[in-house]
């Protein structure tokens, strides 16, 4: 039966706080040696391992472990939280030397916000880009392809040709009046 999770000797390494090596010396003199620190571990191996380290790591007292386990727990989060703004003040002033800083406006809420006083400044935002777009001066040719040419049913011989029938059609119709 083969194993859901793969559980490898760096990770058996990383859960009992040991480093590698001392897991990778373990499986050699119990077992064979691992090919590296990422080889998926089978039952048999990790039943030495546990069978080893709850022998040579045993624990006095159960209930100080497992108190200072959590007072770590508790102490680590509140000191991840107490860089997390010094981060962020450091990260702001870089930040707000390379990018503008863009003011928002939230409408959608009840509080009065006065709209006329942008009104202005948009009406000038638009004129800017009108001008701009129309002293570019003349447009950039539209480039077609050869097979885009082809498909178009008329060049200019066929062209005055049609333009001829269509003549003569008008004649006829005329005549037949």
């Amino acid at each position: 039966m083969a194993l859901d999770n793969k559980y490898r000797v760096h990770e058996v390494a990383k859960d009992f706080g040991v480093s590698t090596r001392e897991i990778t010396e373990i499986l050699t003199k119990y077992r064979t040696e691992p090919k590296n620190h990422m080889q998926v571990l089978d039952d048999a191996d990790l039943s030495v391992i546990f069978e080893y380290m709850t022998q040579h790591h045993q624990v006095k007292n159960m209930e100080s472990l497992l108190g200072a386990q959590q007072s770590e727990r508790k102490e680590q989060p509140a000191a991840k939280q107490e860089e997390k703004p010094a981060e962020k003040a450091s990260e702001q002033t870089s930040a707000s030397s390379k990018v503008k800083q863009v003011h928002r406006i939230d409408t959608r809420g009840t509080g009065d916000v006065n709209l006329a006083k942008y009104d202005d400044h948009v009406d000038k935002l638009v004129d800017a880009k009108a001008e701009r777009m129309e002293s570019k001066g003349p447009k950039k040719q539209k480039l077609t392809k050869k097979s885009d040419q082809r498909s178009k049913p008329f060049g200019n011989k066929r062209r005055q040709e049609e333009q001829e029938k269509m003549r003569r059609l008008q004649r006829q119709q005329q005549m037949a009046a």
